[in-house]
């Protein structure tokens, strides 16, 4: 602990903070573009869809409490989509003044308020880990920051907190992987997988596909060791520290460098900035703007204050670690813990990539005004045509087209148990969404946000068509149908599935459907 006793960290702390504020407004602005198509009064998942269960709710306090959000205030104000510009125009304004350093401690406690609201009440759109994480860094940065006008002393706790935040994202990610026993892992192949099946690939995923089997066995080893080694470093000797952030920011930019993974790399290297000292900064980056120490005393009542934050958070952190290895159902007061802290997602568990997917389901859309003649539904970044570009999207995150990645893989498990039980395909939609409804009613919410996107496809819905890229829309009423396709990237040492020949980036095959047309 001699490391966290030292001011020296003063430096890293400011960049942090900066940084916090700069990823809330990336976040705040990619959510704000898309945010009446996912949840306004006539996008796919209405948030006024849990007002009405907050009206047959005996205890609605209670149900308050499970979703914590600003936006319940429009139950009763009926703002419609207004509220949801409200907060995100907010959360920005508050993110420029976290980002410019006014009030720091009180903007990024807005912008952590306003980003739960969405959160709590965006699934299954707001549910990833990165959501979490940004929550889980921006409340340890508030404590960080302090209230006053200039960010407070460091204080040597809140920095052992947001080390062992980035361990636990490290470590765990690791120890996911290895614990899923997914064999493409254990045997090192998974990153021949990886590239042509992650939900959002960019055009440079395509060159690290081509590479020999060998250096992507070698690196999945390294980042074996990267996860599993290096996180150990946080807590050792400075060169070690310093070894460990270094290793953790290239590989962020080798993985944003390999795929769209929106703002989740930006944020981890964020975090990685609190490993470097005032000497190594004073060293690297000779700005004076870096090395001026302006910062608000810390009174003897705030440290009692953050002390108590440490450690309400690192036993909450146990609670909620501990969960992978024991049932905590079973220990009443560690249950009740865990249900008060975890709707306010500020201390979660982190492990991307447990089991690898092995192939790439595409779920394909065709519209048509006459049920003849049939045009394919145009996504902004998913893949649809096998020439069309991979786009370099990131840090935004299309919400909607990452989400049919996960539908993709979830009706690859679905269709082949339709066609087990009826040993045919489904002959009407109404046929295959019946049996996801009875059959598997506990995992339905899989499939109705996109039911209520279709329909809102059908409907002309301006706010869900918006989230798409097509153009050509019938003026009339049109049928809609969907098709699974397996995806692959073409090969490049290939003469027949050759890029450079072909100007295909992609290649598909396995066609069956899954949706047969149908019409409102």
């Amino acid at each position: 602990m001699k490391n966290f006793l030292r001011d020296d960290f003063t430096i890293g702390s400011r960049l942090f903070l900066t940084g916090i504020g700069l990823v809330y407004l990336i976040a705040f602005i990619s959510l704000w573009l898309q945010v009446e198509g996912l949840f306004g009064s006539e996008g796919i998942m209405p948030v006024e869809r849990y007002f009405d269960r907050l009206a047959g709710q005996e205890n609605p306090w209670s149900y308050i409490l499970r979703y914590p959000s600003l936006l319940w205030l429009d139950h009763f104000l009926h703002l419609g989509n207004t509220a949801l510009h409200i907060i995100c125009g907010t959360g920005l304004i508050c993110s420029l003044l976290a980002l410019f350093n006014f009030y720091r401690g009180i903007s990024l406690f807005l912008c952590w308020l306003l980003y739960l609201s969405l959160v709590t009440l965006g699934s299954p759109f707001l549910s990833f880990q990165w959501d979490n994480l940004l929550l889980e860094s921006g409340f340890l940065a508030i404590w960080l920051a302090g209230f006053k006008r200039r960010d407070q002393q460091l204080s040597p706790f809140i920095l052992f907190l947001l080390y062992l935040l980035l361990f636990r994202l490290m470590f765990f990610s690791g120890y996911v992987k290895l614990a899923s026993n997914d064999p493409v892992w254990w045997n090192l192949t998974a990153l021949g997988l990886h590239f042509e099946t992650q939900p959002l690939p960019h055009f440079l995923s395509w060159y690290f596909h081509q590479l020999p089997t060998i250096i992507l066995k070698v690196s999945t080893a390294i980042m074996f060791f990267i996860e599993l080694i290096a996180p150990l470093f946080i807590f050792l000797a400075r060169r070690l520290r310093h070894a460990a952030g270094i290793l953790f920011i290239a590989f962020m930019l080798l993985i944003s460098a390999s795929g769209n993974y929106t703002f989740f790399n930006l944020l981890t290297i964020v975090l990685c900035l609190l490993l470097f000292d005032d000497r190594c900064y004073q060293w690297c980056l000779p700005f004076t703007f870096l090395q001026k120490q302006n910062y608000s005393t810390t009174g003897n009542y705030t440290k009692h204050i953050l002390k108590i934050v440490c450690i309400v958070m690192v036993a909450s952190a146990i609670i909620t670690e501990g969960r992978r290895w024991l049932p905590i159902s079973q220990y009443p007061v560690i249950s009740l813990v865990y249900s008060l802290v975890r709707p306010f997602r500020s201390v979660n568990t982190y492990g991307l990539f447990a089991d690898m997917t092995t192939s790439r389901p595409e779920i394909i859309f065709e519209i048509s005004s006459d049920g003849a003649n049939w045009q394919e539904l145009q996504f902004k970044w998913k893949p649809v045509e096998l020439d069309a570009f991979p786009g370099w999207v990131q840090p935004h995150q299309p919400r909607l087209d990452w989400q049919l990645w996960f539908a993709g893989l979830y009706y690859q498990r679905v269709l082949p148990l339709f066609q087990q039980q009826f040993d045919r395909g489904p002959e009407s939609y109404d046929e295959i969404h019946r049996f996801i409804y009875q059959r598997y009613r506990r995992i339905y919410y899989r499939h109705v946000w996109l039911h209520n996107f279709m329909e809102g496809i059908l409907q002309k819905r301006q706010s869900v068509m918006n989230l798409t890229a097509h153009e050509n829309w019938p003026e009339e009423p049109f049928y809609l149908r969907a098709w699974l396709y397996d995806y692959r990237f073409t090969r490049g040492n290939s003469s027949t599935q050759n890029y450079d020949e072909q100007g295909s980036w992609w290649v598909r095959d396995n066609k069956r459907l899954l949706f047969p047309a149908f019409k409102l």
